[in-house]
């Protein structure tokens, strides 16, 4: 609160309240997603701290917007877009993605004044694709060990370093050959 009353002839005190600005952010989705497809969340300027309050629907900022690493602690892909701007009484709609896997927030923070700021809930990433790369060109024989290499990836084909799950191998036979099984000694992705 702030209470000026020398700034004219009156006696009269001068009163203003002022409240903390923050961001409420809502993802528009269901369970996990792949990564690098496309999401809405819903951002929303409120009147209160960690985006509870009141909706302040005259704000027509830009809000800075970048991914929290939650698991694992961190990683090197960015949140697209990065800003957004157009809140239309105090509110924006906006298509983002990401294009690593694991569990984000999306964060928002204006960027005139970087405490106004908030997070949505957690948000998990899986791969959209693995691609098996054998260690030599040629084929395999059965029985003898050989090495392969998987990656995860998003999409668009770019790496998920951050993905450290699991990952079903199922083997492809030749036409005419009979079933058989993959054993694998180790894994690590």
């Amino acid at each position: 609160t702030y209470t000026d009353n020398d700034d004219s002839d009156d006696d009269a005190t001068d009163t203003a309240a002022f409240s903390e600005l923050s961001f409420k952010i809502t993802p528009d989705l269901m369970g996990t997603i792949k990564a690098g497809t496309k999401f809405k969340v819903y951002i929303s300027a409120v009147t209160g701290p960690s985006g509870l309050g009141n909706d302040y629907t005259t704000y027509s900022g830009t809000a800075l917007l970048s991914a929290a690493y939650i698991s694992p602690l961190a990683g090197t892909k960015k949140l697209s877009p990065e800003s957004v701007g157009g809140f239309v009484g105090g509110v924006r709609v906006a298509e983002v993605e990401y294009h690593d896997a694991g569990t984000i927030q999306v964060t928002a923070a204006d960027s005139k004044d970087q405490s106004m700021k908030g997070a949505s809930s957690n948000i998990v990433l899986v791969p959209a694709s693995f691609d098996v790369t054998l260690s030599s060109k040629t084929k395999e024989t059965v029985g003898k060990d050989f090495q392969m290499t998987i990656t995860a990836k998003s999409l668009n084909g770019e790496t998920t370093p951050n993905y450290t799950g699991k990952v079903k191998l199922t083997p492809a036979l030749e036409s005419g050959l009979s079933t058989g099984t993959l054993t694998a000694a180790s894994t690590n992705l």
